[in-house]
């Protein structure tokens, strides 16, 4: 039996492990021994399953129907099953001399050398800027870049008129033609 109870405990490991590894394992007191306990740990004895509790913990599933901002930066779910949920906040950074980034366009400015390094948390606190929910913020309006695009679609619209203006100019000549 012991020898028996050995060959079990041996395993070969092929790769990585020495040849002939063995792991023994410890269920407690041998069973050779006069208590005989041994293998107690490793019984599991079979028994009718019962149902603990009615109550539900959880929700049925949902989908997102509305996503919303707070005050505070933080986006929330509302579920079809009458959830919601807290997705994720926005965070912001703060820099210790903010007027030495480096400014890349379009209102967006990056970490530079002399700015030092950004402290990045939540929105209001230790001296970072506020988020103010449903709110658009005028200064995100590029100016020049706008009466750019509005005097391109302007020249656009225009040619499209002139195009329309000459075909119907032919058109009127083709009939002139005819008769």
């Amino acid at each position: 039996m012991d020898t028996e109870l050995q060959s079990l405990t041996s395993f070969n490991f092929k790769g990585g492990a020495l040849q002939n590894q063995q792991i023994k394992l410890d269920f407690g007191d041998s069973i050779t021994t006069d208590k005989g306990k041994g293998l107690d740990g490793s019984k599991q004895y079979g028994k009718d399953s019962d149902l603990i509790s009615w109550n539900q913990d959880g929700a049925a599933a949902g989908t997102i129907n509305n996503l919303s901002f707070n005050d505070e930066g933080v986006l929330t779910a509302l579920y079809s099953n009458g959830e919601t949920k807290d997705l994720g906040q926005i965070a912001l950074a703060r820099f210790e001399n903010p007027e030495s980034t480096y400014k890349m366009g379009n209102n967006r400015m990056k970490e530079a050398r002399d700015s030092g390094p950004p402290a990045i948390g939540a929105p209001g606190r230790a001296g970072r800027g506020k988020v103010y929910a449903k709110s658009l913020e005028r200064s995100t309006v590029d100016l020049a870049l706008e009466f750019v695009n509005l005097i391109q679609n302007q020249r656009g619209f225009q040619a499209n008129a002139k195009t329309i203006t000459t075909t119907d100019e032919l058109l009127g000549e083709v009939i002139q033609l005819k008769r």
